[in-house]
């Protein structure tokens, strides 16, 4: 997922099947992910995911706030 992820301000965003995850690089230069909602996602990252078709405003509203049964 990371290989396939968006960076933004220091952060990497990847998406499984309509869910976000988010990544943060730790101080040895590896990555730890943890998955999220949408509302925590910024605008322009959002955009970036829906202008390359990789979801659809159906998957923002479906995962809007992280669920820990959605996985």
């Amino acid at each position: 997922m990371l290989n396939e992820s968006f960076s933004h301000k220091k952060q990497r965003y990847s998406v499984d099947s309509g869910r976000v995850f988010i990544g943060n690089q730790d101080n040895q230069g590896g990555w730890h992910g943890y998955p999220a909602g949408w509302v925590e996602v910024p605008e322009s990252v959002r955009q970036h995911f829906e202008n390359a078709g990789i979801v659809r405003k159906r998957d923002f509203s479906r995962n809007w706030r992280w669920q820990d049964d959605a996985l």
